[in-house]
């Protein structure tokens, strides 16, 4: 639903889409069905949270270019693969990470380098969501070399729509999920 933190404003807005797309002109609907459905949209968005928090862990492997002379990665490269892994899993979902106007950016990150990855490496890079507001999303990314622990990011992602901050689509929750 659209409207999860709704105002008046929302309410009018709510009620005008119920009109238009469902014929529903009732002015006091949106109450009722809010009061209806609002337990039925917690317990969705806490299944999504819940799935969301599993992770998902996207495969990449180290090529000549992520290295220096000695074989080893880069510390710049660690940055660029977790792109590329949060990049393959709006792929993977059939979707872009940038459609049009609307798109996520790093406004944050701390990050922990561990161990070296060496070229011809295969690297698991796990993501995982550890809180969700409204237009951002606090994720961790750890990337493995089979199990063996090489590198940590937390990265605050902001949600922009025509280049301002804005609230995370549904779609965009799911690629996570």
């Amino acid at each position: 639903m659209q409207f999860l933190f709704c105002g008046n404003n929302d309410k009018i807005q709510l009620n005008k889409i119920l009109a238009i797309d469902y014929g529903i002109t009732s002015p006091n609907y949106f109450d009722a069905y809010l009061s209806q459905t609002t337990y039925k949209l917690r317990n969705s968005i806490i299944q999504i949270l819940k799935a969301i928090n599993k992770g998902k862990k996207v495969q990449i492997r180290v090529y000549y270019e992520d290295t220096d002379c000695g074989d080893i990665v880069y510390h710049s490269k660690y940055l660029n693969f977790c792109e590329r892994a949060r990049s393959e899993m709006f792929f993977q979902k059939g979707l872009s990470p940038h459609n049009e106007n609307e798109f996520f950016v790093v406004k944050n990150m701390n990050c922990d380098f561990i161990k070296s990855a060496k070229f011809g490496d295969v690297l698991d890079i796990k993501t995982k969501v550890l809180e969700v507001k409204k237009a951002s999303l606090t994720i961790k990314q750890d990337i493995f070399r089979g199990g063996e622990h090489l590198f940590s990011a937390t990265v605050l992602l902001v949600f922009l729509r025509n280049h301002k901050p804005s609230k995370i689509p549904d779609y965009c929750l799911e690629v996570f999920n």
